[in-house]
């Protein structure tokens, strides 16, 4: 359904198409609040909606399953920039599967992925993704499972991320000069 309305929005009603847009990601939200457990394809769909900037998913107990779901849509959404996954149940597996997203996903500065079930396999993952994305400014991992070793690659990597964000920024300068 929410396709759909994807394809209406070049008509010249799309301000009403918007809002109602907006409603449907609203009831969604409200549906998610009511239940503790919620087929991965929704939160896939979420992520299509090209409104949503900020998603606070903590403590749905989305686990694994849900990470997957997120995962599929986060490669595709080109508008969401600050995620909260904290308190989720929340695995390597999902943690490798986020990861995947971070390869291709551009726009995503602030993920929070704290008190979950994340260890050494998961934290190493999104420590390679950060070799390639570029964006992602901040991560929170806080209360996971993670060796002291793993957790400081993963410090690295970050610290690297954001090193190329900069030589990136001095690059975009140089050639406007």
């Amino acid at each position: 359904m929410l396709l759909a309305f994807g394809n209406l929005m070049k008509s010249p009603s799309h301000s009403l198409l918007k809002s109602l847009r907006v409603m449907y990601v609203v009831i969604f939200l409200v549906m998610l609040n009511e239940t503790s457990s919620v087929d991965a394809s929704f939160y896939e769909t979420l992520l299509l909606d090209d409104t949503i900037k900020s998603l606070d998913l903590r403590g749905k107990n989305i686990g694994d399953n849900g990470a997957l779901g997120l995962s599929a849509g986060l490669k595709i959404n080109d508008t969401l920039t600050s995620l909260d996954l904290s308190e989720n149940n929340i695995g390597d597996a999902g943690a490798s599967a986020i990861s995947d997203a971070l390869d291709v996903n551009n726009t995503l500065t602030t993920l929070n992925m704290s008190e979950n079930s994340i260890g050494d396999n998961g934290a190493s993952s999104l420590s390679e993704a950060l070799n390639v994305n570029t964006s992602l400014a901040k991560l929170n991992v806080r209360g996971n499972n993670m060796s002291d070793f793993v957790l400081s690659t993963l410090s690295e990597a970050l610290i690297a991320n954001a090193t190329k964000r900069q030589i990136g920024k001095l690059r975009s300068f140089t050639r406007s000069q």
